[in-house]
Order: C-alpha cells, then structure tokens, then sequence
C-alpha cells in the first residue's frame, strides 16, 4: 500500500541516467464530447540535451484551434521550470500538482489565449512495466497513468470555452526511443459512470508487446489481451477487444478522425479525438498511432506549413 510521501516521490522529478534518450515526460489530455473540445498538453524535459519541451493542443467546436509549441528551451531558460510536482513550466505554460494522484492544474497564458483546467482522478493511478521492443529499444522505462475528470475554462480572442469533460494522464521517465520502437497504437478513454482504460500495442507482427489496464475508483487492473481491428487505415474508427484481469471481455468502439499530426524524432504521431461505446455506454478518449514513415518525411511537409501559420495565428 503507498503511502502520500510515496506519491509525492512518484509525481516529482527522477533522477536521469546518462542516456542521450532519458526524458521525464507529464502529458494530460481531455475530451469534451457535448461542446466538441479535444486536446492534449505535454511538458517534458531531456537533462542529457540540457532541453525542455511543452506542447498545448486542442481543437474546439470541431475545428483545430490551438496550437502551441515551446520546443528545445534551454533548462537555464527563465522561461523554464522543472520542480515537480510543485510546478512544471515552459514558457507560458504551467503545471502544477495540488494533491499528489489527486488533481492537477493545467494553466496557458498568451497574447490571445488563456487556460485554466483542472484535472482530478477518477482511478489510481496504474504503474505500467517497461516496454522494449525485441531490438532493445525502450518507449519507457516508467510509466503510470491515471483516469480523470477535467473541467475549466478556455478563452481564445474573446470566446470562452467551458469544459467539463474527462482525460487521462501519464508520467513516464527514462529512455524513449520515438523512432526506433517501430510503432505503437495507445488508446485510452473515460466513461460517464466512473470508469476507464488504456491499451497499448507496441511493435507490429507477433512481437508486438500489448499492455493496458482498466480502472475505477475502487482499484486498476491489468490487461491481458487486447485487439483493436481497423475499420479505416486513418485510425479514425476501430472495434477494439480487451480483456482485463479477473473480468469478461469487453467490446469497445470508436468513432472520430485524425485531429494532428506530430512530427517527433522521425517518426509521426497521429492523434485522433471522438467518442467510445461499450455496452451502450458511452465514453471520450483518444486513439494515438506512432509509427515511422517507410518513405521518410518528405511526403509530409507540406502539412507543416499549415501548422505553423495555425500556431502564429492561434497565440
């Protein structure tokens, strides 16, 4: 049984190996079906590159609204903070932990744009094993994540967005090889009577390593099988299978489309935003697909344009 002060320990910084691919990573994202607001923000530092990076997304009403990017700043920057779980900051961008497991609150300040969300637990938090692929690459070496309630305010050139939504959160630290995994499919969600999961899929073929878990209040469990059939190549709809620990199978579907499309260390992250069902239950999540262009990036930068003209345009 953990104690506070091993929460506290957990939500605070680690310490790094010498490892040029050890990062400490706190990412939330959240979902509001009824107003059709999704997003995800990200603070992560790399003590081997001296960097740290922060990424707030979000599309409101449907349409991509948000997009700001505080890459690569110098760990001496002013504009950067790292002292967990009191605050995490990079630029404009602000985390900071009121009760370690419990709540966090997620704060953006710009010229156009103002964030006030808080995300509180719905689940423990859930410790994941380390993932390698079978070439030895690690995505994480330690990892936990958690189901949420989120809700707050976003303001953007005068409009007001209320959110009262669910997400998830994932803490993760060591070495995270982006392009050398291969690819991975994470997918989480959160369901309007208090429950929630994850499943992760990493590699492809039969060494593909899948993990999960499915929590509520009352505790987490592993998954021990999962799989997800795609009905479009897009990933913006699938029938996905899991089975946790000790209880029936679950069916679960999801319907949304591709929202982003990251750009991270060769590989890109396609992230897609919409609405699970199960047992006639409904839920919101995001279904996430990493993976490395068999071509390279070429045929993608033309998208990149389009992206930063919305991130100057935005903040």
């Amino acid at each position: 049984m953990l104690k506070d002060d091993d929460y506290g320990f957990l939500e605070g910084r680690h310490e790094p190996t010498d490892d040029p691919f050890w990062q400490e990573s706190w990412y939330f994202n959240f979902a509001d079906s009824e107003t059709d607001t999704y997003g995800l923000t990200r603070i992560a530092y790399c003590p081997y590159k001296g960097k740290a990076d922060g990424l707030l997304l979000a599309s409101i009403n449907g349409r991509p609204a948000i997009l700001y990017p505080a890459v690569g700043k110098s760990l001496q920057s002013r504009e950067v903070f790292i002292n967990p779980p009191e605050c995490l900051k990079t630029r404009g961008l602000e985390f900071a932990c009121r009760s370690p497991m419990g709540r966090w609150d997620l704060r953006l300040k710009t010229r156009n744009v103002e964030m006030n969300l808080a995300f509180k637990a719905i689940t423990p938090m859930h410790m994941f094993p380390e993932v390698i692929t079978t070439d030895g690459k690690s995505a994480a070496a330690r990892h936990y994540e958690q189901g949420g309630a989120v809700t707050g305010v976003i303001r953007r050139k005068g409009k007001k967005s209320e959110i009262n939504g669910m997400g998830q959160r994932d803490h993760s630290w060591g070495p995270r090889h982006w392009s050398g995994v291969g690819s991975w499919t994470w997918i989480s969600a959160q369901f309007s009577s208090g429950w929630a999961f994850n499943y992760w899929n990493l590699g492809e073929g039969s060494p593909a390593k899948t993990c999960g878990f499915l929590g509520d209040a009352k505790g987490s469990v592993d998954l021990i099988q999962g799989e997800a059939e795609w009905k479009k190549k897009d990933g913006s709809g699938l029938n996905l299978t899991i089975t946790p620990e000790g209880q029936s199978v679950r069916e679960i579907a999801f319907q949304g489309r591709t929202r982003w499309s990251l750009f991270k260390d060769g590989a890109i992250i396609n992230e897609n935003f919409g609405v699970f069902s199960c047992n006639g239950e409904q839920g919101v999540g995001v279904v996430e697909r990493l993976y490395k262009p068999r071509f390279g990036l070429a045929s993608y930068l033309p998208e990149v344009p389009k992206m930063v003209a919305l991130g100057l345009q935005s903040l």
